[in-house]
């Protein structure tokens, strides 16, 4: 066991091998030795096939249903037994039961270790949430964190399963993995568009459905069918009904978030994946804009309205009346400051932070602004720690690099060019 102090400060990958070497100790598992150092160096140059991603239709849609698998991976490690020492068994090669797309197959005659952890993780969760149904005020707050702490544990197996480090790595399984995640995500795909719904969108594990008629008398009975289909542990649960979303596509999109849509459900609250409003490295300015677009387009259905507020935050930025404090940026180091090649504008403003004296290494957020001046942008990066009243901040900087990329990652989706907004503003 470990003590809360270090248990809390673990990466995910930490606490699945920590548990998993406290169970191997419980039942009398061999525990794999760290790898190397040129063990982990091979292993990462082994990749494989991760989750399906079927493309947005962009675009704002009404009556949206989200759907998604309970706990995908942990169910796929359960139900086809996905484990390093049950990885094409010599006893069930005849049976050729291989994973969709790939020439493994794992045991059928005998539990692997990490399938069995897996369950015993996803059964403890399941009498977890049956108890928070009948709990209330601060015993169902500690029942929530702890179905939450199982299920990180459980989620995360499958990613341990490829990570470099992991003593039971086991590449093969993290593939095996994937692949019967792809499958089944198309299979319900697929089965959902036989039956006449429009599928806007399905990135791993969930799928976004519309449909013709009222999509909440056409939901219940497709997924008490579909699930039926479904071998083990497979289930595919109601997130959600919507009553607005909008999708935005991947082209021309910045940054590696894969999910890039909001909604908007029935009590008018919005819940944002992807988009610059959840994201640390935006200002401010840039983050309340974009939601406030996304209120009024989704919320009012207020296009007009959205571009009028738009127009008005660039007229406050051009005379100066914006706080600074919605102005600020934050970039984390990555690395060590000596190791950047590409010097951009919070490599610059942690250099000055440094000069002065500051303590600068690997992890820091570095808070910075844009100031008017010459040379690069780069150059005129200052930390906001010393800016002072006469210092001017670079108002078409933040126009064209700050404020106008999310705003116009929403309003394009509608027809609105960046011309629409500042002709008038």
């Amino acid at each position: 066991g470990q003590i809360l102090f270090d248990t809390s400060r673990m990466t995910y990958g930490q606490l699945v091998e920590w548990y998993l070497s406290r169970k191997a100790d419980q039942e009398g598992e061999i525990i794999p030795n760290q790898p190397k150092l040129d063990e982990i160096q091979r292993r990462r140059e082994e990749t494989y096939l991760g989750g399906f991603v079927k493309e947005p239709i962009p675009g704002i849609h009404e009556d949206i249903a989200v759907l998604d698998f309970r706990s995908l991976y942990p169910s796929v490690i359960a139900t086809y037994n996905i484990s390093p020492e049950t990885l094409n068994c010599p006893c069930c090669k005849d049976k050729a039961n291989l994973v969709p797309g790939l020439p493994y197959w794992f045991c059928s005659q005998r539990e692997g270790f990490v399938p069995r952890v897996v369950k015993g993780l996803m059964e403890m969760r399941k009498r977890l949430k049956e108890r928070m149904r009948r709990a209330a005020g601060g015993e169902r707050r500690l029942l929530e964190s702890r179905q939450y702490a199982l299920k990180i544990i459980a989620n995360a197996t499958y990613g341990y399963f490829g990570f470099p480090a992991s003593r039971w790595y086991c590449r093969e399984c993290a593939e095996s993995s994937a692949a019967y995640g792809r499958f089944w995500i198309r299979r319900a795909i697929d089965e959902a568009e036989r039956r006449g719904f429009a599928v806007v969108y399905g990135d791993t594990d969930s799928l976004f459905l519309t449909s013709r008629g009222p999509i909440k008398e056409h939901v219940p009975p497709f997924l008490s069918s579909i699930n039926e289909e479904f071998p083990g542990y497979l289930e595919l649960d109601l997130q959600g009904f919507y009553k607005r979303g909008i999708f935005v596509p991947k082209e021309g999109f910045s940054g590696t978030a894969k999910k890039k849509y909001a909604l908007l459900d029935e009590g008018g609250n919005l819940l944002v994946r992807g988009l610059e409003t959840v994201r640390r490295d935006w200002c401010n300015l840039a983050k309340d804009t974009q939601r406030k677009v996304l209120q009024l387009t989704l919320g009012e259905r207020d296009v007009e309205g959205a571009i009028a507020y738009v127009r008005n935050v660039v007229k406050r930025l051009r005379r100066g009346e914006i706080p600074l404090r919605d102005l600020i940026i934050y970039e984390e180091l990555t690395k060590p400051l000596s190791a950047y090649k590409q010097i951009g504008p919070h490599v610059v403003a942690a250099r000055k932070l440094k000069e002065r004296g500051v303590e600068i290494a690997e992890g820091t957020v570095v808070t910075f602004v844009i100031t008017s001046g010459h040379g690069s942008i780069s150059e005129r990066a200052e930390p906001v720690e010393y800016v002072s009243s006469e210092d001017r901040i670079d108002s078409t900087y933040y126009i064209e690099h700050q404020l106008l990329p999310p705003v116009l990652r929403i309003l394009k989706v509608v027809g609105i060019e960046e011309k629409d907004i500042l002709e008038r503003a």
